[in-house]
């Protein structure tokens, strides 16, 4: 075998490696893509129910029921609002 024939098999193997490589990636990239997918509508699923903490209503939404200064959402705005033993 000459050095000729060695070089272009050398260069087949490199070449199915990389393809192998490239199959392996996109496959990763579609799990990734997947996870990620389920990840976002979970976390949706979780700002539209009050009851979970901490996952907060998008900006776009009226939280309700926050007043100022009442951080439960308990209490009604002060009719003076330098007044805040009226509420």
């Amino acid at each position: 075998m000459d050095s000729e024939d060695r070089l272009e098999r050398d260069v087949d193997d490199a070449e199915q490696r990389m393809e192998r490589s490239v199959r392996d990636l996109e496959e990763k990239s579609e799990e990734l893509e997947g996870e990620i997918q389920d990840t976002r509508k979970d976390w949706e699923r979780k700002r539209d129910d009050p009851s979970v903490p901490g996952a907060e209503p998008r900006a776009d939404e009226d939280p309700g029921g926050a007043v100022a200064g009442d951080p439960n959402g308990e209490g009604r705005p002060p009719e003076n609002p330098g007044d805040a033993s009226k509420a």
